[in-house]
């Protein structure tokens, strides 16, 4: 154990950009070890494996994207680095907090039996392959559907400025479907915005919009689209269909945190992965195989 210590402390500052991750070469290699711990395990968990896609995945607009997810494609490059799992770890913790506050809160005199938390549902119970999820919470008093979003502020200030991202929108619909098969009047639809990089909640947003007859064939039509989808996955990975047959839809939001997503593949071409919204950026650059 000596000798394995004596070897890591000799071992010079793994790289120039990780000098602002500790204040001696020691110290930097050693953030490096604990962060790929936490992002070894994180990438292990169900929702980073899952090839069943449930209510958050099925809004999107790219059917590459969720054709690849749900064929299992993985590449050797290790696919998309533009960003890792912290975001996705900081909401897991915090999600698990306001399932605690809020099952706590429906016990409660004041909020008696008004919440419900964290329930399993199911928008499409007679389907072949059901999509089933969890949704957050919701309210039976106002009855309205939260989703809990930890956010940071530029992404809060384009919620306020924009309204919902589409596949938010789709996805709360999708759980307010699941409640209404349960018997459930389900009013509107809320996204709860919490701020994730503040040191209090008076930055906290609410966006609400009420559920129409309209919105139901939206999600309608997105059920419709994922039975086709998950046609053409069991073609990929049965190597019956390449994933570059399947089309792309490329987005300046959707494409930086998707695990295929490299701009590297313009110049690397199918190893790296998909060039998403780079492709638009250079004409005549490389478009897939």
């Amino acid at each position: 154990m000596t000798g394995k210590l004596d070897a890591f402390a000799s071992q010079p500052t793994v790289s120039p950009r990780y000098i602002a991750n500790g204040n001696t070469a020691w110290a930097q290699r050693y953030a490096q070890d604990l962060k790929e711990i936490v992002l070894a395990y994180a990438d292990r968990l169900p929702r980073n494996v899952q090839r069943h896609l449930g209510p958050s995945e099925l809004g999107h607009h790219c059917d590459r994207q969720l054709v690849g997810k749900m064929a299992g494609i993985v590449f050797h490059s290790g696919g998309n680095r533009l960003h890792d799992n912290w975001p996705s770890i900081v909401g897991t913790a915090l999600h698990a907090f306001m399932d605690e506050a809020f099952t706590w809160a429906a016990q409660q005199p004041k909020w008696q039996a008004r919440w419900l938390s964290e329930t399993r549902v199911t928008p499409d119970p007679g389907a072949v392959s059901p999509h089933p999820g969890t949704a957050d919470l919701f309210d039976t008093v106002t009855c309205t559907l939260g989703d809990h979003k930890m956010q940071s502020e530029d992404i809060r200030t384009r919620l306020r400025r924009g309204g919902l991202p589409y596949h938010y929108y789709i996805q709360m619909l999708l759980y307010a479907l699941g409640y209404m098969h349960k018997g459930y009047n389900v009013q509107r639809i809320v996204l709860i915005s919490w701020p994730r990089t503040k040191s209090s909640l008076s930055d906290m947003y609410v966006h609400e919009q009420l559920v129409t007859v309209e919105d139901l064939r939206e999600v309608e039509e997105v059920l419709n689209k994922t039975v086709v989808r998950e046609k053409l996955a069991k073609y990929v990975a049965a190597g019956e269909m390449s994933f570059w047959d399947i089309p792309m839809t490329p987005s300046t939001e959707d494409c930086a945190y998707c695990p295929f997503f490299s701009p590297s593949a313009l110049r690397e071409g199918t190893s790296a992965g998909c060039p998403g919204t780079y492709l638009g950026k250079k004409p005549g650059t490389w478009q897939g195989a």
